[in-house]
């Protein structure tokens, strides 16, 4: 899919070093739990997933398990 966007999407195991050889764990935490204005990406709504996500209760352990899994995935995946 990514030959089809009109900007390509960001390399995920690239994160450390755009950010100088350091995961920034806490920041890829607040994008993935609140998301961002992105240009190349439109708005934030994600027309599929989007009330699954709103319907979670972020203090849910569960919810923040999930986000832990997703942050340690994103770190792992390094280069």
């Amino acid at each position: 899919m990514a030959a089809a966007l009109k900007t390509p999407p960001a390399d995920l195991t690239r994160i450390s070093i755009r950010n100088n050889g350091v995961f920034p764990a806490d920041r890829v935490r607040r994008f993935v739990t609140n998301g961002a204005e992105v240009p190349a990406h439109g708005s934030s709504a994600m027309p599929v997933w989007g009330p699954t996500f709103r319907s979670l209760d972020s203090s849910d352990r569960l919810v923040a398990i999930r986000i832990a899994n997703v942050i340690s995935y994103l770190e792992s995946i390094q280069q």
